[in-house]
């Protein structure tokens, strides 16, 4: 059956209803559906048989209480007049959240004639809940305790990831925008500092070896200083000789030293002084690399 001729059948209803009582005084309400469960809409009838020269004024949300139910909506009939007597007829959506077992509701309709105007009730109606849970089943259940835990197994959030590394990525690349230069200059300079700290390394691992004055290790030792001092000053020292080294760099003990390890290298002859050559040597590739940090500084600016 369509919404339409539910709507008729209701109507014809509280029409026959009303014609069996001709003379009644009060409006009649009446609840169409046997049953309310919490949450889902009923239907509430509003009757009034009244004298043409009347005019009726039903409730509606603004102006009433609706208690314990709530308003949802409600649909007007046309005004039927017969024998000299009209039928005015509402029905209303309702919805109850109450829990009584049983719930009731009377309307108030305003009746307006030409002395004065007049509040009468409709008759009281009453609908029983249908609720999911009896009180005879809690009152006969048996609880019975339980500590386990459920898992859930929670869904990865993607919008939300995808919301926040599209942030991270933005930053990153706002302060890579900013801060490039900068970055950029660090980066060679942390390389520049590592590269030196590792020849340092070495070369002391080479140092250690002059206890027993190895000419083998001297030999290698100078040629990782000589290697050294070509990157730094990127000068081919690794080609030169003891004489054109010291034409680049002027330094009184150094010549000393390399004297030292050309005699014990290519003469094969020592004096056991060639730890300390192999110091003086570190000490001149720290103060080189002083030196050459701070034009490499000036360099990146």
């Amino acid at each position: 059956m369509n919404l339409k001729v539910s709507y008729k059948c209701i109507f014809l209803s509280i029409f026959f209803v009303i014609g069996i009582n001709s003379y009644a005084q009060k409006p009649l309400g009446k609840f169409i559906d046997k049953k309310v469960k919490i949450g889902v809409p009923i239907r509430f009838a509003l009757s009034y048989k009244h004298g043409p020269s009347h005019d009726v004024f039903f409730p509606d949300s603004s102006n009433t209480n609706f208690s314990p139910f709530v308003f949802k909506g409600l649909k007007f009939f046309p005004t039927v007049t017969q024998n000299g007597m009209s039928i005015d007829s509402v029905l209303y959506e309702l919805v109850s959240f109450e829990i009584d077992s049983v719930q009731y509701l009377r309307l108030p309709v305003s009746i307006l004639s030409k002395k004065d105007s007049t509040i009468v009730f409709s008759t009281q109606d009453s609908i029983v809940l249908d609720a999911l849970v009896k009180k005879s089943d809690l009152i006969n259940s048996s609880l019975k305790e339980s500590t386990e835990y459920l898992k859930i197994n929670q869904e990865f959030d993607y919008p939300k990831f995808l919301k926040y590394l599209l942030l991270l990525v933005s930053l990153l690349s706002m302060f890579l925008v900013f801060f490039r230069k900068l970055i950029i200059r660090n980066y060679k300079l942390f390389w520049f500092d590592i590269k030196h700290k590792n020849f340092v390394k070495s070369f002391k691992k080479m140092m250690k070896f002059q206890k027993s004055n190895d000419i083998v290790a001297t030999r290698d030792a100078l040629l990782l200083w000589k290697n050294h001092l070509e990157w730094l000053e990127n000068i081919p020292y690794s080609s030169f000789s003891t004489k054109e080294i010291l034409e680049k760099i002027d330094n009184k003990r150094l010549e000393e030293a390399l004297k030292e390890i050309d005699t014990a290298v290519y003469g094969g002859q020592t004096d056991g002084n060639l730890s300390f050559a192999l110091q003086i040597l570190n000490s001149v590739s720290v103060e080189k690399y002083k030196k050459c940090r701070k034009d490499y500084i000036n360099k990146l600016k």
